[in-house]
This record gives structure tokens, C-alpha cells and sequence, in this order.
């Protein structure tokens, strides 16, 4: 029982901070629309425009997974969250959904982050690697549990973690670079 109610507060944090970084993303995209952000804060808007649209096209995954699992509700037992008897296929996508809600989270926070230091070909890039590895994720997590071969899932989730962690890296990078003046890019650094 203890462990369902700690997934069931994980899932409503994610849940949470997924609705708290879209309202923020709304009002910092209302605020440079109307013109009231400083031009300090953000030097090229068009990154910062590109990479809310492509985090809107990140979701896209999450989003098929989500109707998936409503489809699965309305249309067998599990329909019933109180009933036990789920079916392999509900229980595949549950557990592909959740990871993909996690994943989509940590890429859409580190994407806005990051568009000031990125390109717009390389945010259009990582974008399109994203979207691509979870779908691979999903099919490859949802094969697995029918045929038994769990590694089918590890090409899309090692794809989706390669991407995250470039991101986090540019962000670390450009905290080091504001914060202490060290590029850790840089020759002299290693």
C-alpha cells in the first residue's frame, strides 16, 4: 500500500510541475509578446520562440501515450482503478507513460534553458531525436512485455538520456560561464 501511495505522490508532483512550467512558459511568452522583458534577459527571441514550439511538438509523444491509456480504460476492466486485473498491455503503457512524463518534464525545462546557447538547427535537432527516442521507448517497452526481451526499450530511453544530458550539460556550461566565467568547453578548462 505504501509503495502505490508514494507512486501515486510522484505522479501528482510530475503532474504538477509540468502544469507550473507551462504557466511559466505562458507568461514569460505573454510577457515578451507584449514586450516587457528586458532585453538582457533574452538576446534572441526567435530561439526562445522556436524552442517553445518544439517543446509543444515534444509532448507529442506523451500525448498518444495518454490517449492509449484512456482507450485501454474505457474499452477493458481497467476502467475500474479500484479493480486489480489490469491487462499486460494497460499495465506496458502505465509504466511507458509515467517514464515519458518524467523524461518530457526534465527535456521541455532544460530546452527553454537552453535556447539562448543553442542554435536554432540544433534545438529543431534534439527535438526531433526526443520525440523519435520515446517513440521508440514506447513501442520497444510495450514489445517487451509481450515477447520478452526487455533491451528493446534501451535504444529510445538511451537516445532520450543522451539528449537530456547534452542539454543539462549546455545549462551547467552556462551557469559556469555567468556565474564564474569558466566555459567549460574551453581548452584551458581541462
Amino acid at each position: 500500500m505504501e509503495k502505490t501511495q508514494s507512486s501515486s505522490l510522484l505522479k501528482k508532483l510530475a503532474m504538477y510541475s509540468v502544469l507550473v512550467a507551462f504557466a511559466i512558459n505562458c507568461f514569460v511568452y505573454l510577457m515578451k509578446v507584449q514586450n516587457l522583458v528586458p532585453a538582457y534577459l533574452y538576446t534572441d527571441f526567435s530561439s526562445l520562440d522556436l524552442a517553445l514550439t518544439c517543446s509543444a511538438l515534444s509532448t507529442l509523444p506523451l500525448m498518444l501515450m495518454i490517449l492509449t491509456v484512456m482507450l485501454c480504460r474505457i474499452f477493458t476492466r481497467a476502467g475500474n482503478v479500484l479493480s486489480t486485473s489490469n491487462s499486460n498491455f494497460f499495465t506496458l503503457n502505465k509504466f511507458s507513460l509515467q517514464n515519458t512524463l518524467e523524461q518530457t518534464f526534465l527535456f521541455v525545462a532544460n530546452l527553454l534553458a537552453a535556447s539562448s546557447s543553442l542554435g536554432k538547427e540544433r534545438i529543431v535537432i534534439l527535438t526531433c531525436v526526443f520525440v523519435l527516442a520515446r517513440f521508440g521507448f514506447w513501442t520497444g517497452y510495450v514489445l517487451s512485455g509481450f515477447i520478452d526481451l526487455p533491451f528493446l526499450r534501451s535504444p529510445g530511453f538511451c537516445f532520450t538520456l543522451l539528449t537530456n544530458l547534452i542539454l543539462v550539460f549546455i545549462n551547467c556550461n552556462a551557469f559556469a560561464k555567468q556565474a564564474f566565467q569558466v566555459d567549460l568547453l574551453s581548452n584551458n578548462f581541462l
